[in-house]
Parts: structure tokens; C-alpha cells; sequence
């Protein structure tokens, strides 16, 4: 399997001292067909 997840947006919020970032992902056989999609969404911290 292969998995590969693209950066789609980010926001910041200043409130919690970093900012959200949302991806998608899509997960390949070894025929290269896609037999899952997902997407997501992470708090992250900044670097101080």
C-alpha cells in the first residue's frame, strides 16, 4: 500500500499558539488503484 497526504489549508489561531492544518490523503494498491481517501485536520504548535 501507499499512502500520500496533501497539505489542502491552513489557519492560524493565535489562541492556542499555533494553527490548523488540513490535509486529504489517498491510499493506493500495488495496481495503483485507490481503495481508501481520508482527510484531516491537526493542531499544530509554532515554533518559538
Amino acid at each position: 500500500l501507499h499512502v500520500a497526504w496533501t497539505v489542502t489549508a491552513k489557519e492560524d489561531k493565535p489562541k492556542h499558539g499555533g494553527g490548523v492544518v488540513s490535509f486529504s490523503g489517498v491510499c493506493k494498491n500495488q495496481d495503483g488503484t485507490t481503495v481508501a481517501e481520508a482527510s484531516a485536520k491537526l493542531l499544530v504548535k509554532n515554533n518559538p
